[in-house]
């Protein structure tokens, strides 16, 4: 079967080639319409048709049930449920009579891009269900999909070179239990791989590639006829920032080394373990086997952190701070400031003379900030009352799409304020 990637256009013109194929609507003079939110950095979101609430308060990741609105030509906004309730984008939809539809709400919260997607289709033979692709990762990156068993050595993808945006239409696939790998495009890099998932005979769903704040991993979404769920990914990414001063130190999960030997105001490349309750542990290099501070800690699936161990190594301290590796808005970057003094003193941080984070106390990372890319940004760190400066440091230009950190170390007494790259 021809698989060829096809736009959002495509898909919605295949609604008159596909009338009177199954729609499961009571009443075939309606459009039957559901949705789904795949903005992950939003509030939940209403969806209005026109100027009437057809569902409200829908929350990230939430799929609604199939209800009926007017067939036709129709405007689709997509509302804040923040005050004031501003409307934060709005975009045409043909809505065809007797047909299910769903509205995907995709994209970063400033720019949301909904699209409507045909749910119907023919039949699937016996032992067969149908299945279709699209990516809802709003990352560069292109990725094909694998839907059979763990093994994907030798296997050709069930759906190819992924893009954002993409929708590969219905094809048919053994029913059963299979298993769904994300690998990066052309290689078998897995990103992402489901458990057992159990597919009935002529069952129809679609798979989608669905974001993550990570800087690699993704999450799937699984939507089928009568429901569906995001599909948290069994990993997580974790990497150890080194603030404490003439130590150099290793981080284990579970007594499983993560990093090794990592020099004071280092951080560590990102390692890949397993998602939910881990045990922490950060151990000098010099004394192996004796952890100097440990942590009870979730790690969130598809999500990157970061370890931060600071202090000294008479009085360890040791947080897990969740980094936001998403992709910034586009010819931006984002940018956060943490407070690792090992003498606990509050700091006031200044992203370009604006005081970002007021009175930030030690262990405690402020909210990102999001910047032109392009130009260097100053970061400087002060008393609270703004009268002495501790450190400043400077990001240098920086490409669109970068993700930094800038840690504030050591002790107010001798400060070294560092900038990573998270992505």
């Amino acid at each position: 079967m021809n698989r060829k990637l096809m736009q959002w256009v495509a898909a919605l013109a295949a609604a008159a080639i596909l009338a009177g194929c199954g729609g499961s609507g009571t009443n075939v003079d309606k459009a039957r319409v559901r949705t789904f939110n795949a903005v992950v950095d939003a509030e939940p979101l209403d969806l209005l048709v026109t100027d009437s609430v057809l569902f409200g308060a829908v929350p990230s990741g939430g799929l609604t049930d199939y209800a009926d609105t007017d067939p036709g030509t129709r405007v689709l906004k997509v509302r804040s449920t923040l005050p004031p309730l501003s409307v934060l984008t709005q975009a045409s939809a043909n809505l065809f009579p007797g047909q299910r539809q769903t509205v995907i709400l995709r994209g970063l919260r400033g720019a949301i891009a909904p699209a409507s997607l045909v749910d119907e289709t023919t039949d699937a033979a016996g032992g067969k269900f149908k299945l279709r692709a699209l990516n809802l990762s709003f990352d560069t990156a292109s990725y094909d999909i694998y839907v059979g068993s763990t093994d994907i050595a030798s296997a050709t993808p069930t759906f190819a070179g992924m893009l954002y945006g993409g929708l590969i239409d219905y094809i048919e696939v053994d029913a059963g239990t299979r298993v769904v790998t994300f690998t990066l495009a052309g290689t078998k890099d897995a990103v992402y791989r489901s458990p057992p998932l159990d597919f009935a005979e002529r069952e129809r769903a679609t798979i989608a590639v669905y974001p993550a704040r990570a800087g690699r991993l993704v999450n799937a979404a699984l939507l089928r006829e009568s429901g569906g769920s995001v599909l948290a990914n069994p990993l997580a990414r974790v990497r150890l920032v080194n603030g404490i001063p003439g130590a150099t130190l290793d981080l284990k999960a579970g007594g499983a080394a993560l990093q090794s030997a990592l020099a004071y105001s280092q951080a560590s490349p990102y390692a890949e373990t397993a998602a939910g309750a881990r045990s922490l542990q950060v151990e000098a290099t010099n004394v192996p086997g004796t952890a100097i501070a440990s942590l009870a800690a979730t790690l969130a699936g598809g999500r990157d952190h970061s370890a931060l161990a600071w202090g000294s190594l008479a009085q360890p301290r040791f947080a897990l701070l969740a980094d936001d590796n998403t992709v910034p808005a586009p010819a931006s970057i984002r940018l956060r400031v943490v407070n690792a003094l090992g003498d606990d003193v509050p700091v006031n941080a200044l992203v370009n003379f604006v005081n970002r984070a007021p009175a930030l106390g030690a262990g405690s990372a402020a909210p990102y900030v999001t910047l032109a890319a392009g130009a260097a940004h100053a970061v400087t760190f002060t008393s609270t009352d703004g009268t002495t400066v501790i450190a400043t440091v400077s990001t240098g230009p920086l490409v669109a799409g970068t993700v930094q950190t800038v840690y504030l170390l050591g002790t107010s007494a001798a400060p070294l304020a560092r900038v990573v790259t998270d992505r």
